[in-house]
């Protein structure tokens, strides 16, 4: 019984990994710029059913001390709350990506003149053509390992900034 629930879940995470190995081209390595460009924190935001791929993604930022917080509703974001600055990068981690807090959100990225990086399973989803970088997601696991995926990046990436600049 147990067996056929870890296969199940290999075999979405084998499909997730196909579908992302097709998108490691420019719109990646721009991502990847977006989040190293923040001189924040990474700001998570998931809701819903994208929750597991914000909690996978902030997993994987905080286990090399990046600065990052993990935010799921839209109250956050609301114009007495001081929590997100201008300094911070969003990360939207959404298959939707057109949902009345995502509006919310969108309104707030531009009166706080933060970086917005999205991951949405439509490209011309609101969320997506505000965004400075959008990468695509067809599923659930695809969201939660592309972010995931991306997250150590980022973690490896910053590491090899650090140790060049102390060189």
């Amino acid at each position: 019984m147990h067996l056929d629930l870890i296969k199940k879940e290999l075999a979405a995470e084998q499909e997730a990994l196909s579908q992302i190995a097709g998108q490691v081209n420019q719109d990646m390595e721009d991502f990847l710029a977006t989040l190293m460009q923040c001189r924040g924190r990474i700001v998570i935001c998931a809701q819903d059913q994208n929750r597991e791929a914000g909690r996978k993604t902030f997993s994987a930022l905080t286990q090399a001390d990046t600065p990052c917080i993990f935010v799921y509703n839209d109250e956050t974001f609301a114009p007495d709350v001081e929590l997100v600055f201008p300094e911070d990068t969003l990360l939207l981690l959404s298959l939707e990506g057109d949902s009345d807090t995502h509006q919310h959100l969108l309104r707030f990225v531009h009166e706080q003149r933060c970086k917005l990086a999205a991951i949405t399973s439509d490209p011309e989803s609101p969320a997506a053509k505000v965004a400075h970088s959008h990468l695509t997601a067809t599923s659930p696991a695809t969201l939660g390992t592309l972010g995931y995926l991306l997250a150590r990046a980022f973690n490896q990436a910053r590491e090899l900034k650090t140790s060049a600049d102390q060189a």
